[in-house]
């Protein structure tokens, strides 16, 4: 039969054989094929006594037309009903004794398990007889026992989406997260239910909820950027997958997600610092794959590096280690030879060679700059200068020889106080040198030669 004669058997079926199960069957049938017609909508109404189905019929014939008077009466009487003042019930399966909705985080008794199967069993029957509206009566009736129940909400959104009404599915959907389900699915099928009703802002909003969701896992916030990637989102997919590792700053794997993210859109001084980042953790694959990507990469100096102070100090001695050796020559290639003032020499070496440092490669140090009046440079300077940064649609850029260097957020020495230390480090450095290298300057300047040096011949002789 066609909708209009299933319509006209669902209407004879309530006005004279008095059979609403009947009637509610086939005009469930009816509104299947046809869901627009306003009066199936009216006479389903009349096949139930609940009042909330009854308005929520009545609310879909309005939807088609706004000005049926039948239904605009139905729905001011229903009203009245609606508002009557009722007891207030004692705690149902739906909710604990503080009023909180149960979820799959709650464990459910073997009365409520049975109870729901009875009414997943109900459901089936309905679904057997085509009466589509009773079973998802016996489907609400389930989650008024646990809200988010996997089976039960997910036959009655998939049931409401086979009929067009995604309103519903919505509804169902957005109780259970409202009622802080745990279920991962939930949100997901939410976001595509969101998608349908073309409301992005909304779609956008549980993505960041599952994103900062901490029951939600690594790979469930990955697959969340790569479909942002998808839709052409990829500053979204940055910010979301961001705010992630915020929350989890020891994930190796969201951490070598941002850096594959930002190399693939050319931003390869930022992806470095997230992949330095993900090698610097203990153990794991993660590590392993991260210094497999930095080997393809040219190094990058990063606020680590430059606000090292231990950094600095090595450089200072490595400076020092070069006056060592001058004292070594200059006491005859014997260490036990070193006098005071070749010591004295090398410990002004490590002085000036630590202010040669911080007036050149290590302004930056930690604490140090910020001591001695140093700022966040606005535009880093000179030989700081930050890499060119790489366009994603640029396939063929020359990057700048040297390091890449990331942006700053440490304050550097005034360049009136790093050539104050460069002239300091230049004059102690020059006294270490005459200290260390004393007796070897003097035999320079005064070079004694022997009174007698053998000839070839008398060496050959003398064998």
């Amino acid at each position: 039969m066609d909708a209009q004669a299933l319509f006209r058997e669902g209407v004879l079926a309530l006005k004279e054989a008095r059979d609403p199960v009947k009637a509610r069957q086939l005009l469930s049938q009816s509104l299947k094929l046809d869901p627009n017609n306003e009066m199936a909508w009216l006479w389903l109404s009349r096949t139930t006594d609940d009042p909330a189905r009854k308005m929520q019929c009545v609310e879909r014939a309005l939807a088609i037309n706004p000005v049926n008077e039948q239904a605009l009466a139905l729905r001011a009487k229903l009203r009245g009903a609606l508002a009557t003042p009722v007891p207030t019930p004692p705690p149902t399966a739906l909710e604990s004794a503080d009023g909180t909705p149960k979820t799959q985080r709650d464990a459910l008794t073997p009365a409520e398990e049975k109870q729901i199967q009875a009414y997943l069993d109900a459901a089936e029957q309905c679904r057997a007889n085509e009466d589509d509206e009773g079973a998802l009566e016996q489907w609400l009736n389930a989650l008024q026992i646990q809200i988010d129940h996997p089976l039960t909400l997910q036959r009655a959104v998939r049931r409401l989406y086979e009929l067009k009404y995604i309103e519903d599915a919505k509804e169902l959907l957005q109780r259970a997260i409202d009622a802080d389900t745990p279920s991962l699915s939930i949100f997901l099928t939410t976001i595509d239910v969101y998608k349908a009703l073309g409301d992005h802002t909304a779609v956008d909003t549980l993505r960041e909820q599952i994103v900062l969701n901490p029951d939600t896992p690594d790979d469930a916030i990955i697959k969340i950027t790569e479909k942002l990637l998808e839709e052409i989102q990829a500053a979204r997919a940055v910010e979301l997958l961001e705010k992630a590792i915020a929350a989890r700053p020891k994930s190796a794997a969201l951490l070598m997600r941002m850096g594959d993210m930002l190399d693939a859109q050319g931003r390869k001084t930022q992806s470095v610092s997230y992949y330095e980042r993900a090698a610097r953790l203990k153990g794991g694959k993660g590590r392993r794959a991260a210094d497999s990507a930095l080997s393809g990469f040219t190094p990058v100096i990063t606020d680590v590096e430059r606000g090292s102070i231990p950094l600095a100090l090595r450089e200072a001695v490595g400076v020092g280690a070069g006056f060592v050796l001058l004292a070594w020559q200059d006491a005859g290639l014997n260490l036990l030879r070193l006098s005071p003032r070749h010591l004295l020499g090398i410990g002004l070496s490590l002085v000036g060679g630590y202010l040669l440092v911080s007036a050149t490669s290590s302004p930056q140090q930690r604490g140090v700059a910020t001591f001695l009046g140093g700022s966040v440079p606005a535009e880093p300077e000179g030989k700081f200068k930050q890499a060119i940064e790489i366009k994603p649609w640029e396939e063929h850029v020359q990057l700048p020889p040297g390091p890449l260097q990331d942006p700053t957020q440490l304050p550097i020495l005034p360049m009136w106080l790093r050539t104050l230390f460069g002239i300091f480090a230049l004059v102690i450095l020059s006294l270490a040198f005459y200290l260390v290298f004393n007796d070897s300057i003097k035999l320079l300047l005064n070079p004694v030669f022997p009174n007698y040096i053998p000839d070839i011949r008398e060496l050959l002789s003398e064998e």
